[in-house]
């Protein structure tokens, strides 16, 4: 813990507070390294965006015009893994945020990154629905790529959603992967909190998963989740619908409710806990009928179903998933597709044949 603390603190920069709107900085990160600079004054402009542990707010440079975001969080709110994971992924600024550095106030940590203009994943859906999807694999393999990285080094996001997946150019498409607010490591522990945004949330971490499928004590889980809220995110371009959304009209079914993560309105959607729950216990297929809707290729509709298997060992890893024929790749699900539906077995990943009754096909 010792340690850690002490690489945070490389990375904070000395700061003064002429006034609630500005910041002189006499350091600076230049290369990773924290160095002594003539002092730069910082002045808060627009609010970027707020949620439930911090505000988001864009500063410009006095004298260059210069931008970064700056993440306000409250000392009582600070997650250190957040820190300490942005530092981690530095060595990736292709895939990650960009981190600059560090610090505080009597009461907030600030955290300083790089300024992307162009908004998040959610936004680029809403505004260029067809764009997304046209460019949906391409999205996909970059997400994926920092997957990679990430998990390599026992790092899980855990609130892996169109919100937290940046823009850094519309054209040729690059996205970067952001917010680590609730992101840790899992080197020598268990990861045993329940976090995230609901819609994109693993069936374990909201309790639906049958003891056998668990893989672990209680309630442990893996990078796993972050597998899972990917094949959500993928749907999500795919179809501007969240998988196992509610699509009743009356009060009949049980139901987990969320923000919806896919509009700027923030409207209120709301998940099918009862589908969920059966799926999980592989009394329900996979729901494709909203990919079938969109025109979504048999390997699309599979590369999604490999991602959101119920049981998490059973889910594609990052790298495997990067391997898949539908991104090009060489590897498929161990299945054989036939006129008609197919469910995805939660058990083994394996596919089962239904016709249009949901009757097995032979």
């Amino acid at each position: 813990m010792a340690s850690r603390i002490t690489r945070i603190n490389g990375y904070k920069l000395d700061s003064l507070f002429p006034d609630d709107s500005s910041v002189i900085h006499t350091t600076s990160l230049i290369s990773g390294k924290r160095v002594t600079v003539p002092p730069t004054t910082w002045k808060r402009e627009d609010k970027l965006g707020a949620g439930a542990f911090g505000t988001v707010w864009r500063e410009s440079e006095r004298e260059t015009g210069q931008l970064r975001a700056v993440k306000v969080v409250s000392k009582r709110e600070l997650n250190v893994w957040e820190l300490d994971v942005l530092i981690d992924l530095q060595d990736h600024p292709d895939l990650f945020i960009q981190f600059l550095g560090w610090f505080e106030d009597p009461y907030a940590t600030h955290i300083a990154m790089e300024y992307i203009a162009h908004g998040d994943l959610a936004q680029y859906i809403d505004n260029h629905g067809e764009k997304a999807v046209s460019e949906v694999k391409e999205i996909t393999r970059q997400i994926l790529s920092g997957l990679v990285v990430m998990h390599s080094r026992q790092i899980c996001h855990r609130d892996l959603k169109p919100q937290n997946i940046l823009i850094k150019s519309p054209s040729p498409i690059w996205v970067k992967i952001t917010d680590f607010g609730i992101s840790k490591k899992s080197l020598g522990t268990s990861l045993r909190t329940g976090c995230g945004t609901t819609c994109y949330m693993a069936p374990e971490l909201i309790g639906l998963l049958p003891t056998r499928m668990k893989v672990g004590a209680g309630d442990s889980y893996t990078n796993a989740v972050d597998i899972w809220a990917l094949g959500a995110v993928v749907h999500k371009i795919l179809t501007s619908e969240i998988p196992f959304r509610d699509t009743y009209t009356d009060n009949s079914t049980t139901f987990l409710s969320g923000p919806d993560l896919g509009s700027m309105s923030h409207q209120s959607v709301k998940l099918d806990i009862v589908l969920l729950s059966a799926y999980c216990r592989n009394s329900k297929r996979f729901p494709t009928e909203c990919l079938e809707r969109n025109n979504v290729t048999i390997d699309g509709i599979g590369f999604v179903g490999s991602l959101m298997v119920a049981r998490p060992a059973g889910r594609v890893t990052a790298a495997g998933a990067l391997n898949n024929v539908w991104l090009g790749g060489t590897e498929a699900p161990t299945l054989e597709w036939k006129n008609g539906f197919a469910r995805i077995d939660s058990e083994d990943c394996a596919f089962t044949l239904l016709n249009g009754h949901g009757e097995l096909l032979n």
